[in-house]
């Protein structure tokens, strides 16, 4: 069983596929090392660049796969050094401004979404997960 640690970890993780642009992305949520990531990442440009650069980089690592090929590595491209998140980014990187920004409007539906989930279980009090005695 989940600690509870692990299961305040998994509230809030989503994936969902969703269709933009005649494509099938899948799409799923950071988790708060990916979101620290993805700025860290950015935060070595002004501010009006980083803002652009936060969206490839949270998009980098929240696609899964697009029309089911995922950004996954071989071990020879391990063994070079690239990660999925690289071989994401060297994409993503290279599409226009408005492909960037329609996938990342559906991205942000995503995150509202969970922060509503969150909102609504505090409101309503502990989940069966979360409450006392769960993962015991």
């Amino acid at each position: 069983m989940n600690s509870p640690a692990d299961e305040l970890a998994l509230l809030g993780n989503a994936k969902q596929q969703i269709v933009i642009l005649g494509k099938k992305f899948v799409l799923k949520t950071l988790d708060s090392d990916a979101e620290a990531s993805a700025q860290s990442a950015a935060s070595l440009f002004d501010a009006e660049t980083r803002k652009r650069i936060i969206k490839l980089e949270k998009l980098a690592r929240a696609i899964e796969s697009i029309d089911g090929v995922p950004f996954s590595v071989s071990q020879e491209e391990v063994a070079q050094g690239r990660t999925p998140v690289s071989k994401a980014r060297e994409s993503i990187y290279k599409w226009h401004a408005p492909v960037v920004d329609r996938v990342f409007a559906e991205y942000e539906k995503m995150e509202k979404q969970r922060e509503a989930v969150v909102a609504e279980l505090e409101k309503n009090g502990p989940s069966p997960l979360t409450s006392s005695g769960a993962g015991k």
